[in-house]
């Protein structure tokens, strides 16, 4: 009796720490409907709900839908149809905004506040905006390239669209952000240079004026630096912020909070490191996908701590089609923290059959 009440809290206390908060499938799938697919898509947190971007493959088209996930159900904030697409929801204050576009340009600027929607049609033509980042509210940092193939910043407002000074630098790599700062990697040099060995920078704009600051460099910009390099992305959590970079002994998260920074050496934690964003929660808890003593998982690390095992292939988690196993593809979509959570997608098998459930959006509570 004692070894089955054990199993039984040992079972409840996994399955508290995992929440299926969307699911996937050629089958059916909810919020969206069947043949709607979150693969590769980026869940973006906002004010304890999720934004999740589809793909949906049904009725001989292809199409796109944002929906809104909470824990009080779903809303769909915005749908396109074939030749149209949507980049990933940016946030800025409490507003999301989204950019529409055709095969050749960007069209339409949407700005949803709640249930209410209103479209900013661009005036100005021949950008196609690949995603951005909210600087206060009503006010966007746009990632662009312009009719010659040349990567820009834009500044866009209600008023319109600005191009901002080139400052030599071509803008490639998506930045992170909150309503505190934005962090993007940049890649110094001539336009259309994308070598690995340009010099490459970290770059910090924090609320209220977002003037880009440099706060690292790698040893092509720097010689005196002890990076080598980073990789292509940055996360944001708040204050703090968080990049990988590559020092001669091998990778490091260099995670950084106001005036402060400080490094996590992955390389003493881990065989290797998924080429994914990490995630950064509220307590400065740093979250990766890697390999360590022959495992593959999702793993935490607090603070002057060592790797915790947070999820695994063979893991289960409860659905709305009954208990799941993670299975075939353990990770489908790039990690998001909020608050003290994670969320993440995988992929889903009934458990005690060899039925495909399809993807699932879990929701994980690090701490």
């Amino acid at each position: 009796m004692k070894i089955i009440i054990l199993m039984l809290l040992t079972w409840n206390h996994a399955f508290a720490k995992r929440e299926l908060i969307a699911r996937a499938s050629d089958r059916d799938g909810f919020p969206a409907r069947a043949l709607c697919f979150f693969t590769n898509q980026t869940p973006v947190a906002i004010r304890g709900e999720w934004l999740l971007r589809y793909l949906c493959l049904d009725q001989g088209e292809s199409a796109q839908e944002l929906w809104r996930v909470s824990g009080q159900g779903a809303q769909l904030l915005h749908a396109v149809s074939e030749g149209r697409q949507i980049t990933d929801p940016i946030v800025a204050g409490d507003e999301v905004y989204l950019v529409e576009s055709d095969d050749q340009q960007a069209l339409i600027i949407w700005q949803i506040d709640g249930s209410e929607k209103r479209a900013h049609p661009l005036r100005e033509k021949n950008w196609r905006i690949h995603g951005g980042a909210g600087l206060g509210a009503g006010q966007l940092l746009l990632r662009a390239t312009d009719a010659r193939g040349e990567m820009r910043e834009l500044l866009w407002r209600a008023t319109g669209l600005q191009t901002l000074s080139e400052r030599g630098v071509s803008y490639y790599f998506t930045a992170a952000a909150s309503s505190e700062l934005v962090v993007q990697k940049n890649r110094l040099g001539l336009s259309r240079q994308w070598d690995e060995s340009r010099p490459d920078v970290i770059e910090v704009r924090r609320a209220p004026e977002f003037r880009p600051q440099v706060v690292l460099a790698d040893r092509d910009a720097d010689p005196a630096s002890p990076y080598l390099g980073f990789w292509n992305f940055s996360v944001v959590q708040g204050s703090q912020w968080c990049v990988i970079a590559r020092r001669a002994e091998g990778e490091v998260a260099v995670i950084g909070d106001g005036r402060t920074l400080r490094e996590v050496p992955l390389y003493q934690h881990f065989a290797r490191l998924d080429f994914f964003p990490p995630a950064l929660t509220s307590d400065g808890v740093l979250v990766v996908r890697a390999e360590r003593a022959g495992v593959h998982a999702l793993w935490a690390i607090a603070p002057q701590g060592e790797p915790r095992e947070l999820l695994r292939l063979g893991d289960t988690v409860v659905t709305d089609l009954g208990v799941a196993i993670l299975q075939n593809s353990l990770f489908v979509t790039p990690l998001v923290a909020q608050g003290q959570s994670v969320a993440l997608g995988v992929s889903l098998q009934e458990m005690g059959s060899q039925t495909h459930w399809g993807q699932g959006m879990l929701k994980i509570l690090v701490r």
